[in-house]
């Protein structure tokens, strides 16, 4: 399990990482700056579900992961927009 945990943490470091690079550009494609923001935080939420061993569907519903989350530990309501 934490061999998946940990897997989860590295693919969302990755796209953090991107994000990051992306910003030192002058200028740089905000559509792919998104969407490793996204990929970020949805792979940070799989991380969480993964360790507490909470199942998921495999979709990319920040909405839906999110909701999980609240349910496993109610401060994830503090993200809610």
């Amino acid at each position: 399990m934490r061999d998946k945990v940990t897997e989860w943490l590295n693919r969302a470091q990755a796209d953090l990482t991107t994000v990051e690079l992306l910003q030192t550009f002058k200028e740089y494609p905000t559509a792919i700056f998104a969407f490793h923001c996204q990929q970020v935080i949805e792979k940070s939420l799989k991380a969480f579900l993964t360790a507490r061993k909470i199942p998921f569907l495999f979709r990319h519903d920040l909405v839906y992961l999110l909701d999980l989350c609240i349910r496993a530990d109610p401060t994830f309501a503090d993200l809610e927009s």
